[in-house]
């Protein structure tokens, strides 16, 4: 069947379309948001550059005489063990598991969507593929109308991304011929319906308010922190119309004084945590809150430097996170706060990658349960 370009590209698909090339490629908005995703826990797993991922391109390719169009509605992530370090370049195992993944794909099995290229995310200087990945190319996506996607994920911004291929016999690997933003709301406008992991961007200023009630915390767990929650079906309030307040670090008690002090503490605790979530509920408090260390409901909320950004990150095991409705992370940077709305998928997802600018910043996040209750854990990161 002669390949044809639309006159109307479809609302579901970017089209890549490079001026005066016989190619066209269609590539499902779908498909970047999931493999947004994919990217961007590669891009926060490690400390400097972050690893790279990648895998294969599906869909369908319509060869014609003079014109060549590629549609992209699937992929399929290949895992790399990482033997040579961050960069996805894959081992004797890992292209074994890649073997397998095109022989389950080969167009001759007669699927609907199959391999027509291969894709990975580029943490390294520019977008341009090299040696090993032409190499790779040819020798696994041996067809002259296989396609390579790459995309260089940035912290705070839209990914930038840009598709290669063969043509009179090689391939144009030193740049694309057209890049593009890698993100839904940026090719269409449009807000992205679903993305999984949100990048926090920073925010215009605000001039102080008065700040919120401070929600009652312990000091070696998560507690319930009974603050008034809006049903499901109510208009969510605006969490940037009061700054929130976060608990400082409780002083260590001394060796001698631990036993007497830590009842007389723990008693204070319960009967301020008791109190303050009667007050700003109204309904019974929690009575049978468990202790730090067994307590599943404890979120782990940590906070770690990778090269310039701050990745936070959540116990997604936490009984809170998969029973929370939706999830509120403040980061302050001094006067300034800065509120990351997620929604249950977004907060089951663990992660939030930030580009930090105070020397100390204090994260909080709020996980909303059922019945009007929240778990509340802070964390603060401090510049060495």
């Amino acid at each position: 069947m002669e390949g044809t370009v639309p006159d109307e590209p479809p609302r579901e698909h970017y089209v890549w379309q490079p001026p005066d090339k016989p190619f066209t490629i269609h590539l499902a908005f779908e498909v970047i948001d999931r493999m947004n995703v994919e990217i961007m826990r590669g891009f926060g797993a490690v400390r400097r550059r972050g690893t790279e991922v990648g895998g294969l391109l599906l869909g369908r390719i319509e060869p014609g005489a003079h014109h060549v169009t590629v549609i992209i509605d699937d992929f399929e992530p290949v895992p790399c063990e990482y033997a040579s370090g961050p960069s996805y370049i894959l081992s004797p195992k890992d292209l074994q598991q890649l073997r397998k993944s095109l022989a389950h794909f080969d167009p001759s099995a007669g699927r609907d969507l199959y391999t027509v290229g291969f894709y990975r995310s580029n943490t390294r200087d520019g977008l341009s593929l090299d040696d090993y990945d032409l190499k790779f190319f040819r020798e696994y996506f041996p067809d002259r109308l296989h396609v390579a996607l790459l995309v260089k994920p940035y912290a705070t911004r839209a990914g930038t991304a840009g598709f290669f291929f063969e043509e009179n016999g090689s391939v144009k690997s030193d740049v694309s011929y057209l890049e593009f933003p890698f993100r839904r709301k940026d090719l269409t406008g449009e807000p992205t319906e679903d993305p999984e992991a949100p990048i926090a961007e920073p925010e215009p200023r605000k001039p102080p308010e008065p700040p919120a009630r401070a929600s009652a915390q312990a000091a070696t767990a998560a507690l319930f922190a009974d603050a008034p929650v809006k049903p499901p079906d109510a208009p969510v309030k605006r969490h940037d119309e009061a700054k929130p307040i976060f608990a400082s670090y409780q002083p260590q008690v001394p060796r001698n004084d631990i036993r007497a002090g830590w009842v007389v503490f723990s008693l204070m605790l319960v009967l301020f945590g008791v109190a303050a979530g009667y007050r700003f509920s109204g309904m019974p408090a929690l009575t049978n809150a468990m202790p730090s260390s067994v307590d599943p409901y404890a979120l782990n909320l940590t906070a770690t430097r990778v090269d310039d950004n701050i990745l936070i990150k959540w116990d997604r095991q936490s009984l809170a996170v998969k029973g929370g409705s939706r999830g509120l992370l403040t980061i302050s940077e001094g006067e300034d706060n800065k509120p990351v709305q997620m929604d249950a998928r977004q907060l089951q997802n663990g992660t939030v990658l930030y580009r930090h600018v105070a020397p100390e910043i204090h994260f909080k996040l709020e996980v909303f349960l059922k019945e009007q209750r929240s778990v509340v854990e802070t964390s603060v990161w401090r510049m060495n």
